[in-house]
């Protein structure tokens, strides 16, 4: 997502110019790349600590609420070295949750991991297919501020789920119905 609209966001918004924008436009990239196996060592460390609901759930609930919170305060702070920054950390604190998300589709079904991580991952694509139009069309209308609220939101709303997945309980797999 950051791969589409943050250099032009670095660019037309916080008045970068062209090479100094292209240099900063890779500190999210640079962030995911530290945070994502972070993440998947948190979850195994939480898992086994606190057992696979609990880790599972801290990691992807609190990954994403910290992603939204510093997608928030990176769309408010004024000063832009700090803004980019905190857009980074919430770039990092989405790759956060990296490692609970596949370990959870295999927790929720073993037999059928590979269906409900591609199902998973159907989504995620999805959301990131509308992303790239959806932000700069939500900042051309109603601001930057508002666009990446509205991610943030999106992000929030995730973490929030993330507490409702009991993955350790699996699903509950019923045999086919005799006709």
């Amino acid at each position: 997502v950051y791969m589409s609209w943050f250099y032009l966001y670095l660019v037309n918004v916080r008045n970068f110019d062209v090479l100094r924008g292209a240099f900063f436009a890779s500190a999210p990239f640079l962030t995911m790349a530290l945070f994502c196996p972070l993440g998947g060592w948190m979850t195994d460390k939480l898992t086994h600590r606190r057992g696979i609901n609990l880790g599972r759930s801290i990691v992807g609930g609190a990954g994403m609420t910290l992603a939204a919170l510093s997608i928030i305060l990176g769309a408010h702070i004024e000063a832009p070295y700090l803004a980019i920054a905190m857009l980074s950390l919430g770039a990092g604190w989405l790759y956060f949750t990296v490692g609970a998300f596949w370990a959870t589709t295999i927790d929720l079904s073993k037999p059928h991991a590979g269906t409900i991580s591609g199902l998973m991952n159907t989504g995620a694509n999805l959301g990131g297919t509308l992303s790239p139009t959806l932000t700069p069309w939500l900042a051309d209308q109603f601001g930057w501020e508002a666009a990446l609220g509205f991610a943030a939101m999106i992000a929030w709303l995730g973490g929030i789920c993330w507490f409702m997945i009991r993955a350790g309980e699996g699903l509950h797999h019923s045999p086919p119905a005799s006709v």
